[in-house]
């Protein structure tokens, strides 16, 4: 089955038949307008999440998950923006009483057939936000039992603009646990601070726009760990981005602390995305500016490092570049932006990334999405 929802991206993931090992594709494709979002499978009518008619309400960053556990069972979540007042500027809206973006969920439990009424599962408050909502699915018999109710785990970046119980103002990674397969929720687990800084081009300053305030997350489909990776600026004092690690063995619970796991860190690393393969190998991919020089273009590359010893260690491969950015289309305010995330999945021994480059030269079509096969063996053992 492949599932098609609407919101500005494309998105390809796939599961595992266990019985039969058999991969399917889920093809998310989100074609947002506004505040409207829908669903529909290949050949099925459209279904209609949620609609707002109001202009100060958006719906937005909506993550489709099919549940490997139960072919019947799907989930969408979105964080739903609702503003004081049309046209306000973002960062008023941000301070503004009337400012709130809460996490909201659906679910079908027989195949896409309906949806379950969409509803909010998280209110942050006033003046606080959450973004970058994505669910993965724990084994079935990651507690023991396999019963068909894999555990769900929401991961996603939690933002207080005034609160700070606990120093949590500002952005948090966070997650979300359901044991009922979405019914009901626990209350939001913060696994670490998320250390934002823009990143810019290192020669004139001028700002690149990346995926600084989403964290990605996985699951190793045989134990259970569950992977997060998001943009940091820690591991250099606050000047650069880099690539944060953590991860968890007991099911979202509790969370090692971050590490980097870029393999330059005196460049600016940004957007990751992190996937497992059937083995167990974790793979991430990202940005980064390594053989980029003083001269006009901004040279950058795209990387995938792979951990064969569940984070311990990790080995790199260069999957694309070097391209210029500064041919990347102008997001708002002329900043340069090859997207704020990217795809990845396996298949067999190899990661299979989805990503943009700028097209260098070619104003008329300024970027392209591109695909390739990057094998991940793992390093052989050093000679004695």
């Amino acid at each position: 089955m492949i599932w098609v929802t609407q919101v500005a991206a494309l998105t390809v993931r796939e599961t595992v038949d266990a019985p039969n090992k058999l991969l399917r594709f889920w093809q998310m494709i989100f074609l947002s307008t506004l505040n409207i979002l829908s669903i529909f499978t290949i050949c099925k009518p459209l279904i209609t999440l949620i609609e707002d008619t109001s202009a100060t309400v958006l719906n937005d960053k909506v993550a489709l998950t099919a549940d490997p556990t139960n072919a019947n069972f799907a989930y969408a979540v979105w964080h739903r923006l609702e503003f004081p007042k049309e046209r306000a500027s973002a960062a008023a809206a941000e301070s503004a009483l009337g400012f709130r973006g809460p996490t909201y969920f659906a679910r079908t439990t027989n195949g896409g057939v309906s949806w379950e009424k969409a509803r909010m599962i998280y209110d942050p408050g006033q003046v606080n936000q959450t973004i970058g909502n994505q669910i993965v699915v724990l084994p079935d018999t990651f507690d023991g039992k396999a019963d068909g109710n894999g555990t769900l785990v929401n991961a996603f970046n939690l933002i207080y603009n005034y609160k700070n119980t606990g120093k949590v103002r500002g952005h948090n990674v966070a997650v979300m646990r359901s044991t009922d397969k979405g019914k009901t929720w626990s209350s939001p687990t913060i696994v670490s601070k998320l250390g934002q800084v823009q990143v810019t081009d290192p020669d004139t300053g001028q700002l690149v726009r990346t995926g600084d305030i989403n964290p990605d997350v996985a699951v190793d489909r045989s134990s259970g760990a569950l992977y997060l990776v998001w943009q940091d600026a820690r591991f250099s004092g606050g000047a650069r981005a880099g690539i944060a690690f953590s991860k968890s063995t007991d099911g979202g619970r509790t969370w090692s602390a971050p590490v980097q796991i870029n393999k330059v860190s005196s460049v600016s690393a940004f957007t990751p995305t992190v996937h497992v393969a059937d083995d167990g190998t974790i793979g991430v991919t990202y940005y980064d500016f390594r053989k980029n020089t003083t001269t006009q273009p901004l040279d950058t590359d795209y990387w995938l490092v792979h951990s064969h010893d569940g984070g311990a260690t990790w080995s790199e491969n260069h999957i694309a570049g070097s391209f210029d950015m500064k041919w990347a289309p102008d997001s708002p305010g002329k900043v340069f932006f090859v997207g704020d995330y990217e795809g990845l999945t396996a298949v067999e021994d190899s990661f299979i990334p989805f990503f943009v480059q700028a097209n260098s030269g070619n104003a008329a079509n300024p970027s392209d999405v591109y695909s390739t096969r990057v094998p991940a063996a793992p390093e052989p053992p050093a000679e004695p």
